[in-house]
């Protein structure tokens, strides 16, 4: 670690059980979480987030009808929705995922929330923020400016 550094990799479904969790509901729009709306973009009834749509899982305490959600803090443009009466893990996508075509961190969208705020924008303007991650993640992979001389 010391001499090669930390490169963070996004995780997938087979992880799943390390990953953070979060129990939430599923509303007609998909999985809010954290700002941002996941979906699955299956039409069919039967498929993706559709069976979970405004329904209450039978879980009781303190998850009573939530969802059990997981997702990998280097990659915040997917999760997992785990339907714990069958162990199935149903993958959504965040929706304005085509918007920044890249994995991100949550140190990402904070730093695209911000820029976002400080030019007067609102944290519920999800799609405007996705476009201050995608020009944050540009600026990074061009590197630092040459200073001129």
């Amino acid at each position: 670690m010391a001499v090669e550094g930390y490169l963070p990799v996004p995780l997938t479904r087979e992880d799943c059980p390390q990953l953070p969790t979060a129990w939430v509901g599923v509303g007609e729009q998909g999985i809010r979480l954290y700002g941002r709306t996941y979906d699955h973009p299956s039409r069919d009834p039967h498929e993706g987030l559709n069976l979970y749509r405004r329904a209450r899982s039978d879980l009781r305490g303190k998850r009573k009808g939530r969802w059990e959600v997981r997702c990998s803090p280097n990659d915040l443009s997917r999760v997992w929705l785990r339907d714990h009466t069958t162990n199935r893990w149903v993958e959504a996508t965040w929706v304005h995922s085509p918007v920044v075509g890249a994995p991100f961190t949550q140190f990402l969208w904070d730093i695209a929330v911000s820029q976002h705020l400080e030019r007067g924008g609102r944290t519920e303007d999800e799609e405007a923020i996705a476009h201050a991650l995608a020009a944050l993640l540009e600026r990074a992979e061009r590197g630092p400016e040459q200073a001129r001389l």
